[in-house]
């Protein structure tokens, strides 16, 4: 942890562990951080003008580029 005096507002504090960690999927829960280590899991996505780029119509038909011409794109609800 940094020595200094942290800035007054509303953050979560993490370790360089914690920072360089490769699961993505975390929350803060009561102001702390929590890492989301099973084996699957669920998030719920919406219609978004950016993110994954999908077929329009079929959300689970993923692009690997945008040569297709019906492309919507959903993001995470969070």
């Amino acid at each position: 942890m940094a020595s200094h005096d942290y800035p007054a507002g509303d953050y979560v504090v993490i370790t360089k562990e914690q920072y360089e960690r490769p699961n993505y999927n975390v929350r803060v829960l009561n102001g702390t951080i929590v890492f989301d280590t099973r084996d699957h899991f669920h998030v719920q996505l919406k219609r978004s003008n950016t993110g994954v780029a999908v077929v329009r119509g079929h959300a689970s038909l993923v692009l690997e580029n945008d040569h297709y011409k019906e492309i919507e794109y959903y993001d995470r609800n969070s």
